[in-house]
């Protein structure tokens, strides 16, 4: 979603640049930000029969990278608000950041602003940002109690028993 509004941010701005999808994923990951860059982002683009030449990208792909910033503001909202309330102020000190978005440079620290009406906030990256969402879930997996288990099994039963238009429609 980033890559894509990337690449429609910088055609705005400079529309005779070449962008693939996949350079704009090369620019995000080597660039991207949710703070104010310490200095311009230039980079190397191709121009439509002429020579590359370099273009100035800092304020889109700021503006891109920091559409995520709500989105994940808003899923961290609903998912605290399904904990029991005991536990909310535990949980919020525990954020981690994984997967490609969290490698976005200042994302910890416009994530700690953006909850900081909950009080302390601490949101911290994972030393294996790629994998560090299926390491979590290996662990949440494996201190499930058994009855989740069960519950988990009885669910795809009755998915698996259920008439094919009904599975069509719960999709």
């Amino acid at each position: 979603m980033i890559d894509e509004d990337i690449r429609t941010r910088i055609f705005a701005v400079h529309p005779q640049a070449g962008l693939s999808l996949n350079m704009a994923r090369e620019i995000k990951e080597r660039h991207g930000c949710v703070c104010s860059p310490h200095e311009d982002v230039q980079v190397r683009l191709p121009v439509s029969g002429q020579a590359p030449r370099e273009f100035n990208v800092t304020q889109p792909l700021r503006e891109a990278c920091e559409t995520i910033v709500p989105k994940i503001v808003e899923g961290v909202r609903e998912s605290l608000g399904r904990f029991d309330p005991e536990f909310q102020e535990s949980i919020i000190r525990q954020i981690v950041l994984s997967g490609g978005g969290g490698q976005l440079k200042g994302l910890d620290q416009a994530l700690e602003q953006a909850l900081s009406t909950y009080g302390e906030v601490r949101v911290t990256r994972a030393t294996d940002t790629l994998f560090a969402g299926a390491t979590g879930a290996l662990r949440l997996a494996m201190s499930m109690p058994q009855e989740m288990w069960n519950g988990i099994r009885q669910a795809e039963q009755n998915s698996a028993a259920a008439p094919a238009d009904e599975r069509l429609d719960a999709a």
